[in-house]
């Protein structure tokens, strides 16, 4: 008698601890990026909530396109269960540009969570094309420029912006007064003038 009591206890005993180890890992932890996409120099936040455990430490990694870690981050969560890592993203670790993988682990979670973000080098500024020459003399054109389904009207005043060699004289004609400007550099100028 007393051993089937002592066998009952035992598999109660063990059914106990089974069933509070399942419990404890099916509980849940929230991962948030601050944004989808980050440059060189920038900040990425990565922060959450985790569930249970808060006196275990969340583990990041962070891994580039290729796979390789650049480097993993121990963080305790605060008394509320919230943790936040700040990164700054650049240097010799950040070699590629393309997606980048954030790996959160712990102890309150079965598997970690994988949130994604895409990072870039510092965006170099675009070189003019070469669309050919409009030859050495002055030369006049009529512009029509239309950007998803927008007009822009030259005679206002706002696209009526002058630089050293454009100059705007009727609204509607643009004139040239440099000699050798390739027509791909004249249209990206006037864009970025439109654009200021």
């Amino acid at each position: 008698m007393q051993k089937s009591v002592l066998v009952s206890i035992s598999v109660l005993y063990i059914f106990v601890i089974v069933s509070s180890y399942t419990i404890a890992f099916a509980e849940s932890t929230t991962v948030l990026l601050g944004k989808p996409m980050y440059l060189d120099g920038e900040v990425i936040t990565i922060s959450g909530i985790v569930s249970g455990y808060k006196t275990y430490p969340v583990s990041i990694d962070i891994l580039d396109p290729t796979g390789d870690s650049i480097n993993t981050f121990p963080i305790l969560p605060d008394y509320w269960s919230n943790y936040e890592l700040s990164v700054e993203t650049g240097g010799s670790m950040w070699k590629y540009d393309g997606e980048y993988t954030v790996i959160v682990s712990h102890a309150s979670i079965p598997s970690s969570e994988i949130k994604t973000f895409e990072y870039f080098h510092t965006v170099p500024s675009p070189k003019p094309r070469d669309a050919g020459n409009l030859g050495e003399e002055h030369a006049q054109a009529k512009l029509s420029v239309q950007v998803y389904n927008d007009l822009f009207n030259f005679t206002d005043a706002q696209f009526q912006k002058q630089s050293p060699w454009i100059r705007f004289e009727d609204g509607e004609t643009v004139h040239r007064y440099a000699s050798g400007v390739p027509l791909g550099f004249l249209f990206n100028t006037l864009v970025r003038i439109l654009l200021a």
